[in-house]
């Protein structure tokens, strides 16, 4: 924790925060505990979690749990758990004329070749594998995935979902299937 604290540190200010001419002067100053303050324009939640990191006694450091429990870390791990790899949705008006639009707009894509791929990293493998698509007007926009099953939005609002199924330990295949034509999201509560 203390390691990262002097890279944190090093990050915020831009230079190191110990430094000395001489080995016994760099380890006085690093058992004293003493750095220069991080600069006014940073706020005073990284720089108590800097602080914290620092400090001299390794017992009043931080685990790594604390931190990521710490106000000013907490908010930037959810937002990259849950924007990590996010695509944009396709807004509710858009969808109503999604039907006769889609039927264009797939057409021209896959003249084009711009159609949307769906690809998957199997373990060991060094290039992706390309999942199957239902049609080959189908254009996924946006992409979950679980231990066993994949599923798939495309522009209309249609899910489609690829299941898993093992050949063996090592090999496995995933089939294609639409599992609802239109989605609604008129969910109004969860219990």
């Amino acid at each position: 924790m203390w390691a990262l604290g002097c890279v944190l540190y090093e990050l915020l200010t831009l230079k190191s925060p110990f430094s000395a001419e001489t080995l016994p002067a760099l380890i006085q100053k690093i058992m004293a505990g003493n750095v220069d303050p991080v600069a006014e324009h940073y706020s005073s939640g990284i720089k108590q979690v800097v602080a914290s990191l620092l400090h001299s006694d390794p017992t009043r450091r931080p685990s790594v749990r604390h931190l990521m429990c710490h106000p000013a870390v907490m908010p930037v791990l959810c937002a990259l758990y849950c924007n990590l790899g996010a695509l944009p949705c396709v807004s509710k008006s858009n969808r109503s004329s999604c039907n006769s639009l889609h039927r264009t707009l797939s057409r021209s894509a896959i003249a084009s070749g711009d159609a949307t791929n769906v690809l998957l990293w199997k373990p060991g493998a060094t290039t992706p594998v390309q999942l199957e698509l239902p049609t080959q007007s189908t254009r996924v926009i946006e992409v979950d995935a679980g231990k066993r099953n994949i599923f798939g939005t495309t522009t209309c609002g249609s899910v489609v979902m690829w299941e898993r199924r093992d050949e063996d330990d090592k090999n496995f295949v995933y089939e294609a299937s639409v599992v609802k034509d239109k989605v609604t999201s008129n969910i109004k509560h969860v219990a």
